[in-house]
């Protein structure tokens, strides 16, 4: 079906994203924390993100040899300084929850689960014109720091004259587009909206969501 996600339902996608957080800081055993990983880089795998998957696989594992083996044997001042990437390691399985999520859900089968579960229109609109605007964004930061390169700008406040400028006029440019798009799809539209894209909960969705909801437990229960 047109539109149609490759990854979990988008709701299921949702509330794997809060159990992410409740796992990770709900618990204070390590292989709780290795387990649930290990699942959502599974997940990530069969899913065909893995380009995404192995960079944050490899900035947690060396986050993790930090944590074991580098914290322990060296004195308290200096495994004080570096603590602090334990704390930053507790963020990458809710990472990968979402960069599992955005990578398998297009923005019209978002918009869908969102009518579904009667959020807001304007919610809706909010989150679809920020989903639209920062791949572009990226895309123009990167088309003004080549520019930038090849003109040989020097200085930090010529640096910062140039990137922002063109951005700003960027943006206002394309928050344009955006309004004038959505008016022409009938955002204004009191009438129920339809699509053409189908989302129901599968099996495979149901079994994902007992496998972490059981996993969100067990975390709690230990902790």
């Amino acid at each position: 079906m047109y539109g149609k996600s490759r990854g979990l339902d988008p709701r299921i996608g949702m509330i794997l994203i809060i159990l992410s957080v409740v796992i990770v800081f709900s618990h204070t055993k390590l292989y709780i924390e290795w387990i649930f990983m290990s699942s959502i880089l599974f997940l990530m795998y069969c899913f065909g993100v893995r380009k995404t998957m192995f960079q944050i696989l490899a900035g947690y594992l060396v986050l993790c040899v930090i944590q074991v083996l580098v914290i322990p044997n060296v004195n308290v001042t200096l495994a004080s300084m570096i603590s602090v990437a334990v704390y930053f390691k507790m963020i990458f399985p809710c990472g990968a929850a979402v960069a599992l999520f955005c990578a398998t859900t297009p923005v019209r089968v978002l918009l869908e689960a969102f009518r579904r579960m009667h959020i807001p229109l304007s919610v809706s609109v909010a989150v679809a014109v920020s989903a639209r605007y920062f791949p572009t964004l990226k895309d123009e930061l990167t088309a003004i720091w080549n520019a930038m390169r090849l003109r040989n700008i020097k200085g930090m406040e010529q640096k910062i004259e140039s990137m922002y400028v063109p951005l700003l006029m960027s943006a206002v440019k394309t928050g344009e587009e955006l309004a004038q798009s959505a008016i022409v799809r009938g955002i204004e539209n009191p009438a129920p909206k339809t699509s053409i894209v189908e989302i129901r909960i599968r099996l495979l969705d149901v079994l994902v969501l007992v496998y972490f909801l059981l996993l969100a437990g067990a975390a709690i229960w230990l902790g």
